[in-house]
Protein backbone atom coordinates (compact mmCIF):
# COMPACT_ATOMS: atom_id res chain seq x y z
CA UNK A 1 0.00 0.00 0.00
CA UNK A 2 1.56 3.30 -1.11
CA UNK A 3 2.45 5.99 1.42
CA UNK A 4 0.43 8.61 -0.49
CA UNK A 5 -2.66 6.40 -0.31
CA UNK A 6 -2.16 5.91 3.44
CA UNK A 7 -1.85 9.67 3.94
CA UNK A 8 -5.08 10.25 2.00
CA UNK A 9 -6.80 7.53 3.99
CA UNK A 10 -5.72 9.08 7.30
CA UNK A 11 -6.79 12.54 6.14
CA UNK A 12 -10.19 11.15 5.17
CA UNK A 13 -10.57 9.47 8.55
CA UNK A 14 -9.81 12.74 10.34
CA UNK A 15 -12.37 14.57 8.17
CA UNK A 16 -15.05 12.01 9.06
CA UNK A 17 -14.08 12.30 12.74
CA UNK A 18 -14.53 16.08 12.61
CA UNK A 19 -17.77 16.00 10.59
CA UNK A 20 -19.62 13.52 12.78
CA UNK A 21 -18.44 14.81 16.18
CA UNK A 22 -21.55 15.59 18.28
CA UNK A 23 -22.06 19.34 18.94
CA UNK A 24 -21.62 18.99 22.71
CA UNK A 25 -18.79 19.87 25.07
CA UNK A 26 -16.66 16.78 25.70
CA UNK A 27 -16.41 17.69 29.38
CA UNK A 28 -19.75 19.01 30.64
CA UNK A 29 -22.15 18.03 27.85
CA UNK A 30 -23.34 21.57 27.10
CA UNK A 31 -23.46 22.89 23.55
CA UNK A 32 -19.87 23.35 22.41
CA UNK A 33 -18.65 26.65 21.03
CA UNK A 34 -18.38 26.65 17.26
CA UNK A 35 -16.18 23.84 15.98
CA UNK A 36 -14.23 23.57 19.24
CA UNK A 37 -14.57 20.56 21.57
CA UNK A 38 -15.50 22.63 24.64
CA UNK A 39 -18.25 25.05 25.62
CA UNK A 40 -17.54 28.69 26.52
CA UNK A 41 -17.41 27.98 30.26
CA UNK A 42 -14.92 25.14 29.93
CA UNK A 43 -12.84 27.17 27.48
CA UNK A 44 -12.53 29.89 30.11
CA UNK A 45 -11.30 27.32 32.64
CA UNK A 46 -8.75 26.08 30.12
CA UNK A 47 -7.60 29.63 29.37
CA UNK A 48 -7.13 30.46 33.04
CA UNK A 49 -5.15 27.27 33.74
CA UNK A 50 -2.07 28.42 31.81
CA UNK A 51 1.04 28.57 34.00
CA UNK A 52 3.51 31.45 33.74
CA UNK A 53 6.05 31.17 30.92
CA UNK A 54 8.98 30.75 33.31
CA UNK A 55 7.31 28.34 35.74
CA UNK A 56 9.05 25.03 36.34
CA UNK A 57 6.87 21.93 36.61
CA UNK A 58 6.76 20.35 40.07
CA UNK A 59 10.17 21.80 40.87
CA UNK A 60 11.72 20.32 37.72
CA UNK A 61 13.43 23.29 36.14
CA UNK A 62 13.92 21.42 32.85
CA UNK A 63 10.20 20.67 32.37
CA UNK A 64 7.68 23.23 31.11
CA UNK A 65 3.92 22.86 30.63
CA UNK A 66 1.31 24.61 28.56
CA UNK A 67 -1.37 24.20 31.25
CA UNK A 68 -2.08 23.08 34.76
CA UNK A 69 -4.34 20.06 34.46
CA UNK A 70 -8.00 20.99 34.94
CA UNK A 71 -11.13 18.79 34.60
CA UNK A 72 -11.96 20.08 31.07
CA UNK A 73 -8.44 19.37 29.89
CA UNK A 74 -8.48 15.95 31.55
CA UNK A 75 -11.52 15.15 29.40
CA UNK A 76 -9.65 16.28 26.28
CA UNK A 77 -6.60 14.18 27.15
CA UNK A 78 -8.73 11.15 28.03
CA UNK A 79 -10.38 11.55 24.62
CA UNK A 80 -7.18 11.32 22.61
CA UNK A 81 -5.61 8.62 24.80
CA UNK A 82 -8.55 6.24 25.03
CA UNK A 83 -11.21 7.25 22.48
CA UNK A 84 -9.11 7.99 19.37
CA UNK A 85 -10.13 11.68 19.37
CA UNK A 86 -6.93 12.97 17.82
CA UNK A 87 -8.50 16.32 17.00
CA UNK A 88 -8.11 17.15 20.71
CA UNK A 89 -4.33 17.07 20.24
CA UNK A 90 -4.52 19.61 17.43
CA UNK A 91 -6.81 21.81 19.51
CA UNK A 92 -4.52 21.83 22.57
CA UNK A 93 -1.36 22.37 20.53
CA UNK A 94 -3.01 25.27 18.72
CA UNK A 95 -2.99 27.20 22.01
CA UNK A 96 0.81 27.25 21.80
CA UNK A 97 0.57 29.25 18.57
CA UNK A 98 -0.86 32.12 20.60
CA UNK A 99 2.21 32.08 22.81
CA UNK A 100 4.79 33.00 20.20
CA UNK A 101 7.59 33.33 22.74
CA UNK A 102 7.37 29.58 23.38
CA UNK A 103 7.53 28.64 19.70
CA UNK A 104 10.51 30.93 19.10
CA UNK A 105 12.28 29.39 22.09
CA UNK A 106 11.85 25.87 20.69
CA UNK A 107 14.08 26.64 17.71
CA UNK A 108 17.16 26.26 19.93
CA UNK A 109 16.71 22.48 20.01
CA UNK A 110 18.24 20.12 17.46
CA UNK A 111 15.48 17.52 17.76
CA UNK A 112 12.07 16.94 19.30
CA UNK A 113 11.71 13.44 20.77
CA UNK A 114 8.33 12.06 21.91
CA UNK A 115 8.15 9.82 24.95
CA UNK A 116 7.75 6.40 23.31
CA UNK A 117 5.05 3.79 23.82
CA UNK A 118 5.89 0.11 23.90
CA UNK A 119 5.10 -1.40 20.46
CA UNK A 120 2.35 -3.57 21.96
CA UNK A 121 0.68 -0.53 23.53
CA UNK A 122 1.03 1.44 20.30
CA UNK A 123 -0.62 -1.37 18.32
CA UNK A 124 -3.45 -1.45 20.84
CA UNK A 125 -4.03 2.33 20.69
CA UNK A 126 -3.23 2.75 17.00
CA UNK A 127 -0.82 5.65 17.56
CA UNK A 128 1.47 7.25 20.13
CA UNK A 129 -0.23 10.42 21.34
CA UNK A 130 3.10 11.93 22.40
CA UNK A 131 4.42 11.48 18.87
CA UNK A 132 1.38 13.27 17.44
CA UNK A 133 1.93 16.13 19.90
CA UNK A 134 5.61 16.25 18.92
CA UNK A 135 4.71 16.43 15.22
CA UNK A 136 2.35 19.35 15.86
CA UNK A 137 5.02 21.21 17.83
CA UNK A 138 7.67 20.39 15.23
CA UNK A 139 5.46 21.78 12.48
CA UNK A 140 4.95 25.02 14.42
CA UNK A 141 8.59 25.51 15.40
CA UNK A 142 10.36 24.08 12.34
CA UNK A 143 12.35 21.71 14.57
CA UNK A 144 12.88 18.18 13.30
CA UNK A 145 10.99 15.38 15.10
CA UNK A 146 13.06 12.23 15.68
CA UNK A 147 10.90 9.51 17.27
CA UNK A 148 13.44 6.76 16.64
CA UNK A 149 16.09 8.21 18.95
CA UNK A 150 14.30 6.73 21.98
CA UNK A 151 12.52 3.38 22.29
CA UNK A 152 10.52 1.73 25.05
CA UNK A 153 12.00 -1.75 25.25
CA UNK A 154 10.16 -3.14 28.27
CA UNK A 155 6.39 -3.35 28.63
CA UNK A 156 5.29 -1.68 31.85
CA UNK A 157 2.04 -1.49 33.75
CA UNK A 158 0.11 1.77 33.65
CA UNK A 159 1.47 4.56 35.84
CA UNK A 160 -1.99 5.92 36.66
CA UNK A 161 -2.46 4.55 40.18
CA UNK A 162 1.18 4.28 41.25
CA UNK A 163 2.92 6.53 43.75
CA UNK A 164 6.22 8.27 43.07
CA UNK A 165 8.51 5.44 44.22
CA UNK A 166 6.46 2.74 42.49
CA UNK A 167 6.44 4.79 39.27
CA UNK A 168 10.23 4.99 39.35
CA UNK A 169 10.64 1.24 39.93
CA UNK A 170 8.07 0.46 37.24
CA UNK A 171 10.17 2.27 34.63
CA UNK A 172 13.61 0.88 35.44
CA UNK A 173 15.39 -0.19 32.24
CA UNK A 174 12.25 0.55 30.21
CA UNK A 175 13.93 2.89 27.67
CA UNK A 176 16.84 2.68 25.23
CA UNK A 177 18.33 5.54 23.26
CA UNK A 178 20.26 5.35 20.00
CA UNK A 179 23.74 6.68 20.79
CA UNK A 180 24.50 7.52 17.15
CA UNK A 181 21.38 9.68 16.74
CA UNK A 182 21.47 11.21 20.24
CA UNK A 183 25.14 12.18 20.37
CA UNK A 184 25.75 15.91 20.58
CA UNK A 185 22.09 16.91 20.27
CA UNK A 186 20.04 19.37 22.29
CA UNK A 187 16.79 17.47 22.73
CA UNK A 188 13.27 18.51 23.63
CA UNK A 189 11.27 15.64 25.13
CA UNK A 190 7.51 15.83 24.56
CA UNK A 191 4.71 14.11 26.48
CA UNK A 192 1.04 14.74 27.24
CA UNK A 193 0.97 14.95 31.06
CA UNK A 194 3.55 15.20 33.84
CA UNK A 195 2.49 13.90 37.26
CA UNK A 196 5.66 13.09 39.20
CA UNK A 197 8.18 13.41 36.38
CA UNK A 198 9.27 9.74 36.63
CA UNK A 199 8.69 8.92 32.97
CA UNK A 200 10.36 12.09 31.74
CA UNK A 201 13.25 11.62 34.17
CA UNK A 202 14.00 8.08 32.99
CA UNK A 203 13.85 9.19 29.36
CA UNK A 204 16.14 12.13 30.06
CA UNK A 205 18.70 9.99 31.89
CA UNK A 206 18.82 7.50 29.03
CA UNK A 207 19.26 10.23 26.39
CA UNK A 208 22.06 11.87 28.36
CA UNK A 209 23.79 8.50 28.77
CA UNK A 210 23.55 8.07 25.01
CA UNK A 211 25.43 11.33 24.44
CA UNK A 212 22.82 14.10 24.21
CA UNK A 213 24.34 17.38 25.41
CA UNK A 214 21.10 18.62 26.98
CA UNK A 215 17.53 17.38 27.48
CA UNK A 216 14.54 19.52 28.40
CA UNK A 217 10.84 18.65 28.27
CA UNK A 218 7.53 20.16 27.25
CA UNK A 219 4.17 18.69 28.27
CA UNK A 220 0.63 19.76 27.56
CA UNK A 221 -0.27 19.71 31.25
CA UNK A 222 1.13 19.12 34.69
CA UNK A 223 -0.71 17.73 37.69
CA UNK A 224 -0.50 19.58 40.99
CA UNK A 225 0.71 17.40 43.85
CA UNK A 226 -2.57 17.43 45.70
CA UNK A 227 -4.27 15.71 42.75
CA UNK A 228 -4.03 12.03 41.88
CA UNK A 229 -4.35 11.85 38.10
CA UNK A 230 -2.57 9.59 35.62
CA UNK A 231 0.28 10.86 33.49
CA UNK A 232 3.97 10.76 32.81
Amino acid sequence: MGSSFVRRLRAGALWVEEWFAPPICVHCGKHRWGGLPLCRSCLRILRDSRPEDDEAVLGLAWVRAAFRLTPPQQSLIHGFKYSHLRRHIRFLCAWLRWRKIWIDDLTRFDAIVPVPLHPARKRERGYNQSELIALEIGHMSGTVVMPKILRRVRFTSTQTKLGHDDRARNLENAFRADAVMAKGKRILLVDDVCTTGSTLGHCRDELLRAGAVSVEALVLAWVEKREVVGGG
